[in-house]
């Protein structure tokens, strides 16, 4: 049984396959087209997909998505019958998407979402029933206008970055800055015992034609007006930030707790764009009393084409239950392909003998202070480089951050980096809980405090005393010996891993494109599966 999975509602298009209930290939829109946030119709993923299976499209039994209007494109662009294509709603896909991949039976699902009907923010319980087949039952939801993602994207906004695309921005701002004015952006939501909220309409817009998010009754509440994008980031836009994050964390934890309330389990899935905010993501596993928590790595739009077709499966009879462990599900490079390429473009480069000897003549670059374009296996699924199209560098030179944002990225000099870790290691410069987050903590999606000391050793990954870790499991992966390389040379278990592109583009794909970024920034080297290009 083939199904294929669609998300193109406006952003972060995504296409995924399963086959029998496993997946076998998920790649979002943008990494093929390159338009950063691509919401189309993902024809070139889909492609992809059916590729990697080794399928046509007459092959698909069933296409799975979350959009009823775009029933007739999807007909038609795929060559499908009607009775072929299942609508999935919307706070279905998304909570699907976490529980069906989740090493769970028995978890609270929240799932927390922008504008899109019918719900914008749910609470609900996974469970297996007596036939065994995986259930998700629904017991809250709150409905538009009320919306943490329009809260949190609307003050993103009045931060001046762009609402869906700077909210990233916004989290790594709020750890420089302190939450002032959390009294004041209180005033705007207001949550309730039983993990449902409202947001004080009056500052807020859902369709204005200029696209902007917050009312001039906003800038009262704050008593300043709002940033313009080409305006500095002074203290007080710190601690907006800081406060708007604060705020934010503490509605999710009472959401949290009631949802664990209502399913009496103590293991939790989240899903939905905000389940993308790492630092909510840390908080809430140190903090809300959890066994587990789990996020699967493209939590956010893209994800829901996964939860559709998992969601299909597990309705359509299927009795698997598929456990995402890895992030690893897009397009690779294989290396003859890659010396092919290089070949043909006639470009140098040395060839390492096996992955060991790779691990080593990289790990001694950057214990010589070279930043490194790496790319090597299947693209990430979701918006995180987790060691397959990554720039990495050594995390304990002070100067990595500036140089890499400023020569190599072009973004934002407060933007920080994650450090990729040994997962065994982990607990020596963090400060978590491995059982109850180990496996979300592969895929960069929760932010811990360092330990006394920690945060100095690796400075270049140090967000205040935060970071947002990859624990990196001893798989045999290439990622894996470079950090075991790096750490015999400096007795230091991580690297500094930031993703392989340049502010405003999508992260790389291809060979030519990582070239490209090489070519055109100030990274000193490029590896390319086992072949390594110097200037």
């Amino acid at each position: 049984m083939h199904i294929l999975g669609i998300s193109c509602s406006g952003h972060d298009a995504a296409a995924v396959m399963l086959r029998d209930g496993d997946l076998v290939a998920a790649a979002q829109q943008e990494r093929f087209s390159r338009r950063k946030g691509d919401g189309g119709f993902p024809a070139s993923a889909v492609a992809f997909c059916l590729d990697e299976a080794g399928l046509s499209r007459g092959d698909v039994d069933l296409v799975a998505c979350h959009d009823p209007s775009q029933r007739r494109l999807l007909c038609e662009r795929l060559n499908v019958r009607d009775e072929q294509l299942l609508v999935v709603p919307r706070h279905l896909a998304h909570a699907a998407s976490a529980y069906l991949c989740s090493p769970f039976n028995d978890v609270a699902i929240v799932t927390v979402d922008g504008l899109d009907e019918p719900a914008t923010t749910t609470i609900g319980h996974g469970r297996v029933d007596e036939s065994g087949r995986a259930v998700i039952d629904v017991a809250r939801e709150v409905r538009p206008p009320h919306s943490i993602g329009l809260f949190y994207s609307a003050f993103t906004q009045y931060c001046g970055f762009r609402a869906h695309e700077g909210e990233y921005k916004m989290m790594g701002l709020a750890a420089l800055g302190e939450p002032r004015f959390a009294d004041e952006v209180r005033q705007v939501i207001h949550a309730s015992a039983d993990g449902t909220f409202e947001l004080d309409v009056d500052c807020f817009r859902v369709a204005d034609p200029s696209g902007r998010l917050f009312s001039r009754r906003l800038a009262e509440v704050l008593r300043r007006p709002p940033r313009q994008a080409d305006e500095p980031i002074d203290a007080t836009i710190r601690d907006i930030a800081a406060s708007v994050q604060r705020v934010t964390e503490d509605v999710l934890l009472s959401i949290v707790a009631e949802a664990k309330r209502c399913s009496g389990s103590q293991n939790l899935c989240l899903a939905g764009p905000v389940a993308l905010n790492s630092v909510a993501n840390g908080r809430i596993a140190r903090e809300a009393g959890l066994d587990g928590l789990y996020v699967q790595p493209a939590a956010g739009e893209a994800g829901a084409a996964l939860g559709a077709a998992l969601y299909a499966h597990a309705t359509g009879g299927g009795a698997s239950r598929f456990v995402m462990d890895h992030a690893y599900w897009g397009q690779g490079h294989a290396d003859e392909a890659i010396a092919a390429w290089l070949a043909g473009q006639g470009i140098a480069a040395e060839a390492a003998s096996d992955d060991d000897d790779l691990a080593d003549r990289v790990a001694g670059m950057l214990a010589d202070g070279q930043v490194i374009g790496w790319l090597n296996g299947r693209f990430e699924w979701g918006p995180r480089a987790l060691g397959a199209r990554s720039i990495i560098a050594d995390p304990t030179r002070p100067d990595m951050q500036d140089r890499i944002n400023e020569k190599i990225k072009f973004r934002e000099p407060f933007r920080p980096f994650a450090p990729a870790v040994l997962a065994e290691r982990a607990t020596e410069l963090f400060d978590f809980d491995p059982p109850v987050d180990g496996l979300t903590s592969r895929f960069m999606l929760t932010v811990h405090p360092y330990r006394d000391g920690a945060a100095g050793l690796v400075s270049a990954t140090a967000h205040g005393n935060t970071g947002r870790m990859q624990a990196v499991p001893d798989d045999h992966s290439r990622w894996r010996r470079l950090i075991e390389a790096f750490d015999a040379r400096r007795g230091v278990p991580a690297v500094l891993n930031t993703s392989f592109n340049r502010a405003g583009e999508p992260i790389v794909n291809t060979p030519a494109e990582a070239m490209a970024v090489f070519v055109n920034s100030g990274l000193d080297a490029l590896v390319l599966g086992r072949h390594i290009v110097t200037r």
